[in-house]
């Protein structure tokens, strides 16, 4: 009972911030959340700037907020010291919101603008083919960027599905470009691998500077799209592939054995106008046989109930024929990291040797139990953003 009590030696003013022990133990478990997706750090460094990004941010966050913890003026007949202060800008910007510091409110006015514009970021948006075809491209710029961080989808998806923590990188000085190939999200074409690298090559040279340091981030067969990029254009200082479809044929027979070819109608459903046909072709893995294929005629059929782009064009080209990945792979292996879910069902069994191999740094993570990482983003950025920040690169 005397320990439940204590908080009611304290100022009155301060007892509701104190008499529950929740905000600490949010905290807690942050660090800890935080702290168990890394599970080995390389030195005590690593531990500091993790932890200590992460109390910093909350320590920012519980000054600037209006119902601080604990109010300055309360603090102070408790201190020795009769000049307590709480961090000067977090103060300043609460009291030059409620107009309630001179000073601090026309130092505001003054240069409020002058410092906005030097954070002010430079937006983009959509980029045209060497053959006339629009890509669905967003680029944004912080000031004064030293890196590039190039963001690939999967087959089919968009980058919204990756949950990328667009400020944060913009705060660690990183260029975005986010790159939806033809056929993704908005953009115009035919979705096919060839194509998806020659148009980046060519986003690349035009958007970002050479002097910058390049980061690609690619998921599924995004990823493998980005390794065959890094092997033969410019160099790349960084790959990071999330869940990397290494061999697209070999990917979808692995569909078939783990039961789940139905993700493959599903995937592809939505440039169909006849999804039922195209299921009940998808239910049985003797499509993949190119003689059986060509036999019935499966590519002209899908054709003609194609809506955006040919789908039997697509799927000969990028299954039935596939495309591989592994020479790429053993070519810019020593800056691969390679992050896999627990249980992928678009991951044939060579995946893994194929990367241990080529050495690749590669890590599964618990907490993504599929292909698509649902509910697992907020770990993948953990990890990606200690990855980018240490990065001699982005320096």
């Amino acid at each position: 009972m005397p320990d439940s009590l204590a908080y009611m030696n304290f100022p009155a003013a301060h007892r509701p911030k104190l008499h529950s022990t929740n905000p600490i133990e949010r905290l807690n478990g942050e660090i800890k959340r935080s702290t168990d997706v890394v599970e080995i750090f390389p030195n005590e460094a690593a531990i500091i700037r993790l932890v200590g990004a992460i109390l910093l941010e909350q320590n920012d966050e519980w000054a600037v907020q209006r119902a601080r913890s604990m109010a300055l003026e309360t603090m102070a007949p408790l201190s020795d010291d009769a000049m307590v202060t709480l961090p000067t800008m977090a103060v300043c910007q609460e009291q030059a919101r409620d107009n309630r510091c001179p000073s601090c409110s026309s130092r505001s006015r003054q240069g409020g603008q002058e410092e906005r514009e030097a954070m002010q970021t430079q937006e983009s948006a959509g980029f045209t083919t060497q053959d006339g075809v629009w890509l669905d491209v967003r680029i944004i710029r912080p000031p004064h960027s030293v890196a590039t961080l190039v963001i690939w989808p999967c087959m089919g998806g968009g980058t919204e599905m990756l949950q990328v923590p667009v400020a944060t990188l913009l705060a660690l000085g990183f260029s975005l470009i986010f790159y939806h190939p033809r056929g993704h999200g908005r953009s115009d074409g035919a979705m096919g691998l060839t194509a998806a690298v020659a148009d980046l090559v060519a986003l690349v040279q035009a958007q970002v500077p050479t002097e910058h340091a390049l980061f690609l981030l690619g998921h599924s067969a995004g990823a493998q799209g980005c390794l065959r990029f890094a092997a033969q254009q410019r160099p790349v200082q960084r790959l990071f592939l999330l869940a990397p479809v290494l061999d697209t044929r070999a990917s979808i027979l692995a569909l078939y054995e783990h039961g789940s070819s139905h993700e493959l109608a599903q995937a592809l459903s939505p440039y169909s106008t006849a999804t039922t046909a195209l299921s009940a072709l998808l239910a049985d893995p003797d499509w993949l046989d190119p003689s059986i294929w060509q036999q019935r005629g499966d590519r002209q059929r899908l054709n003609a109930s194609s809506r955006r782009f040919a789908v039997g064009d697509f799927m000969q080209d990028m299954f039935v024929q596939g495309h591989r990945a592994d020479t790429a792979l053993r070519t810019v292996a020593a800056r691969v990291s390679v992050m896999l879910a627990v249980r992928d069902t678009w991951q044939p069994a060579t995946t893994l040797p194929l990367l241990q191999e080529a050495e690749v740094h590669t890590f599964s993570l618990l907490s993504a139990g599929d292909h698509f990482f649902q509910g697992a983003w907020g770990d993948v950025w953990a990890m990606l953003l200690i990855a980018l920040k240490n990065d001699p690169g982005a320096a």
